[in-house]
């Protein structure tokens, strides 16, 4: 009866079930402080319970380890914390400038530096 009040009150908040809050981390692309996230409280137990481990580890073993944070930060929220995500560490055209050019614009490039350096 209480773990249904409590779902009840997660999704009240907006917060997902946490398989599908794990999912959610797994799957969230890189730069993580970027990617969309359904709530804060999903990222902020994906880093807490370390976006590698999650990565690298089977669900079978870390869905319990991001279980357990996820609760711990929800707990947190039904609380009344409110969390925020960080900033993203670039900008959208500041990462698309450090976005790696096609083959096609790398072969461009090498061939302008050959010719300024006479290689």
């Amino acid at each position: 009866m209480l773990e249904c009040c409590r779902e009840a009150t997660l999704a009240a908040q907006g917060l997902p079930d946490a398989h599908a809050a794990y999912r959610e981390a797994c799957l969230a692309p890189e730069p993580k402080q970027a990617a969309r996230w359904s709530h804060p409280a999903v990222f902020h137990a994906g880093r807490e319970a370390g976006w590698f481990y999650l990565a690298s580890t089977p669900e079978a073993k870390a869905f319990a380890v991001f279980e357990k944070r996820y609760r711990a930060v929800c707990d947190r929220i039904v609380a009344g914390e409110v969390l925020q995500l960080p900033a993203p560490e670039h900008s959208p055209e500041t990462a698309a400038a450090l976005a790696v050019p096609d083959a096609d614009e790398q072969r461009e490039r090498l061939a302008r530096l050959r010719a300024e350096t006479g290689v």
